[in-house]
């Protein structure tokens, strides 16, 4: 379940970021792992997300889908994620 996380996460940052290099550094994973995430991603799914050349991305129609359908939860379990970690601050406070 967390490498599907990480790599549902890859896939949102380079939306929004408009880049598989620029979401690698927003992760401060390397472009490699970025690119295998996201494979592993479509491979799972069994589509394929971006149309990919050497100078662009486009998301394809499955990966937009893909998107409206993913991006919402993953903001929510980044905010549960935040939550939890606050709690355990205050709680662990002099």
């Amino acid at each position: 379940m967390i490498n599907e996380l990480r790599s549902i996460t890859t896939f949102v940052r380079t939306v929004e970021l408009g880049s598989l290099s620029k979401a690698a550094e927003a992760q401060e994973i390397s472009p490699q792992a970025a690119s295998k995430a996201l494979a592993q991603l479509e491979s799972y799914l069994g589509v394929r997300l971006f149309h990919r050349t050497t100078r662009s991305m486009a998301l394809t129609e499955e990966g937009q889908r893909f998107l409206e359908a993913a991006q919402p939860s993953l903001i929510g379990l980044q905010r549960a994620l935040e939550s939890a970690r606050q709690s355990r601050e205050e709680f662990s406070g002099p």
